[in-house]
């Protein structure tokens, strides 16, 4: 499904939960990675664009959300040359933040894709009773039996410790700009 909607689209937004998998499935595919969560990484990315942009490789974005001021490059880079596709993967956690550039900037220029949990026909019959215990997330015990209870809990801590406050921070300070 990904690699129809790389062939169809300018970019692809992947987006999930954190650790589900999404940078495992963009490193699959051959291109240019970027951790835009690192600020060397976002230099990185800044000092190679106009290359990037030029070129035939797919540019991988992860963590898009936490670098708004890519969106309006991305849309710029797509509308030069709206015929090319293939062009830019993003990878990132559904966030207010994420959604509302994505809405804003790239409307019309890419496709979403949700990585859910392992699905009951990807994994098939024989794991329904795991599945039911422990969900679809490779790390919480579809790879390795046994796991999900403690991988709940510190899964669910780390959401609303990391990414419950920054969803938070992130409505705040668009709240703060449209009261301007």
């Amino acid at each position: 499904m990904l690699r129809s909607r790389i062939a169809r689209y300018p970019a692809v937004a992947v987006l999930g939960p954190r650790q589900r998998g999404k940078t495992t499935l963009a490193r699959s595919f051959s291109g240019r990675y970027f951790d835009v969560e690192q600020p060397a990484e976002r230099v990185r990315l800044d000092l190679a664009w106009d290359a990037l942009v030029d070129r035939r490789d797919l540019v991988i974005i992860d963590e898009a959300q936490s670098w708004p001021e890519i969106f309006p490059r991305l849309r710029s880079a797509i509308d030069a040359d709206r015929l090319r596709n293939g062009r830019f993967l993003l990878l990132g956690s559904v966030s207010p933040a994420l959604m509302r550039e994505v809405s804003e900037s790239l409307a019309g220029r890419l496709a979403l894709l949700e990585l859910t949990p392992f699905l009951l026909p990807e994994l098939g019959n024989a794991v329904v009773d795991r599945l039911r215990l422990a969900g679809g997330f490779p790390d919480g015990g579809i790879l390795k039996a046994g796991r999900f209870p403690a991988w709940q809990r510190n899964d669910l801590a780390l959401m609303a410790q990391l990414d419950l406050p920054a969803a938070i921070a992130r409505l705040r300070q668009l709240a703060g700009a449209r009261g301007r």
